[in-house]
């Protein structure tokens, strides 16, 4: 992997990977962000209460989305320090045990299934 920072202390090699470097960094921005930006603030608001937020005027769907955003950045960066640790990118390393396809996901293919169970009349004659 990459090493920086490397030295010797009694033949006993020490030195900073890249992995330990992106953890204090993405640590140090998302502290900076949090603690120091009134977008933080906001965000800190609106977790604690989205309703008395709202009503102080922040705008949550733009919150929301700034959040999700940086949790997508967060997550590509640490799909860049996991390929960088195995030295390869297999795109189906993580895939989980299910069907593999689209079309498995699809809400209507639920359908059937509550009619069969008498679900979708249920709540069809509640609404």
């Amino acid at each position: 992997g990459i090493t920086w920072f490397e030295f010797e202390r009694d033949e006993i090699p020490y030195y900073l990977n890249f992995q330990m470097l992106t953890l204090v960094g993405v640590f140090v921005l998302t502290w900076f962000l949090l603690n120091r930006t009134s977008i933080g603030r906001q965000i800190y608001a609106m977790g604690g209460n989205p309703d008395a937020s709202q009503r102080l005027g922040f705008d949550l769907f733009k919150l929301h989305l700034i959040v999700y955003g940086y949790m997508g950045f967060i997550a590509g960066v640490a799909s860049l320090v996991q390929a960088q640790l195995a030295q390869s990118v297999a795109p189906t390393v993580l895939v989980g045990a299910g069907y593999g396809r689209a079309g498995s996901t699809s809400p209507g293919r639920d359908v059937p299934g509550e009619l069969g169970t008498g679900l979708f009349w249920r709540r069809a004659t509640t609404c």
